[in-house]
Order: C-alpha cells, then sequence, then structure tokens
C-alpha cells in the first residue's frame, strides 16, 4: 500500500494528506514543501506550539 503524500495549509502550517485542512478549513491552500516539522502532543503545555500560534494537537510545518 503506497504512503498517502502530506500537504502543509498555507494558512496555518498544519500537515494533511487532504485538500481542505482540518485545523482551520481552508480549501486548496496547500503547499507540498515544508522546510521542518513540529509534532505538538499536548497543545494547553506546549511552549513550542505556542510560538507556532496553533490551537490543535497534530503535525505543523515550521516554514511552508
Amino acid at each position: 500500500m503506497a504512503k498517502e503524500k502530506e500537504h502543509v495549509c498555507k494558512q496555518c502550517g498544519y500537515m494533511t494528506t487532504e485538500n481542505k485542512c482540518a485545523n482551520c478549513g481552508a480549501e486548496n491552500s496547500v503547499a507540498d514543501k515544508p522546510k521542518g516539522l513540529a509534532v505538538v502532543f499536548n497543545m494547553k503545555e506546549s511552549q513550542i506550539g505556542e510560538k507556532l500560534n496553533v490551537n490543535t494537537n497534530g503535525k505543523f510545518a515550521l516554514k511552508y
């Protein structure tokens, strides 16, 4: 089984395999080449999540 290619939402940096962002709802706003990756497991206690200004758990690109 082939692995689906992940895209990055250009609005919030959330990494997804869909054309619509599950985090912010942006449609067709995806980039293919992220620079760096941050995985937020507990956004309420995450200092990195706070710096990235994220409001949910998940995978986020550092630059997109």
